[in-house]
Formats: structure tokens, sequence, C-alpha cells
């Protein structure tokens, strides 16, 4: 089974533990369908996506949980998404960005 199979069975089932937990009224059971949900993520996060298809979905839930600053769990997501993009296209926007902008401002080259 390819890592793109995986990650769209992952999806699935991450997503009927999503609708579920949004269903519940029991305290209990909305928690122990969350961190079910979670651990489902960290599987998600930890394949290398092989295709589009795989980048879609773990980018689609980049964007769900937004920027890694803002919430420190999804950063294992962030890194994969990255690492995933710059291996399939061999563009490090993010990386040429960062370096950009830490370089020295243009007057103090001179």
């Amino acid at each position: 089974m390819s890592n793109d199979t995986e990650l769209k069975a992952l999806w699935q089932r991450w997503k009927v533990l999503f609708w579920e937990w949004g269903e519940q009224t029991d305290e209990g059971v909305a928690k122990d369908l969350f961190l079910r949900g979670e651990s489902v993520l960290g599987e998600i996060a930890a394949k290398r996506a092989e295709g589009l298809d795989g980048l879609a979905i773990q980018y689609g839930l980049y964007c769900y949980y937004r920027h890694p600053s803002l919430d420190p769990h999804s950063e294992p997501l962030a890194d994969t998404i990255l690492a995933g993009l710059v291996e399939l296209t061999g563009i490090d926007a993010y990386g040429e960005a960062m370096a950009i902008a830490e370089s020295p401002p243009r007057g103090e080259m001179q």
C-alpha cells in the first residue's frame, strides 16, 4: 500500500473521529474521541507523502490547525508538509525567504 493510500485512509478515519467528537454531549467520550483524532493526526504527520494527494491531505490539515506558532502540537505536521514539498519540487521557498530575511540590510552590504 502506498503512503498516499495510507494517508487517504487515515484522513477518512480522522474525519469520522472529528465528526463524532463534534456530535458528542458526554464529556468523557468527547475527550476520548479528541485524543484518538490527535493520534491519527500524528500518524498523518509522520507519513511521508508520495504525491499530490498525500500533500493535499497534510496541507489541508495544516491549514485547519494553522501555523505551528499558534499551536505547537501541529508543528510536526508543518515540518512534514515542508519536507514533502521540498523533496517533490526541489523548491525550498521557506528556506530561501528566511535566508533573505536574515541577510543584512542592503545598506550594510556596501
